[in-house]
């Protein structure tokens, strides 16, 4: 029984730490302009009531996605972290 606990544990371990090696390779590395634009785009879509980000872009500063509002339609949305700003299309 300590077995199965143990590597449940385990396996839970390893599939938390998947969406994160995702996101890097998705962001092609956390530690570049792409990455931390992208990385506080979502920060700022979630603070705004948005959820269920998807189909993310970068182009020029911007981050363009998809997310469900508080009502849960779906909306495109124009993030641009700089400016610090969260526009629904």
């Amino acid at each position: 029984m300590k077995r199965n606990v143990l590597l449940g544990l385990a396996g839970a371990a390893l599939f938390a730490g998947a969406p994160a090696m995702a996101a890097e390779k998705a962001t092609h590395g956390r530690n570049t302009p792409e990455g931390m634009a992208l990385t506080e785009a979502l920060n700022m879509l979630y603070a705004k009531g948005y959820h269920d980000p998807s189909n993310l872009t970068y182009e020029g500063g911007k981050v363009k996605a998809t997310a469900l509002d508080h009502d849960n339609k779906q909306v495109s949305v124009v993030i641009d972290p700089r400016a610090k700003t969260v526009n629904a299309m």
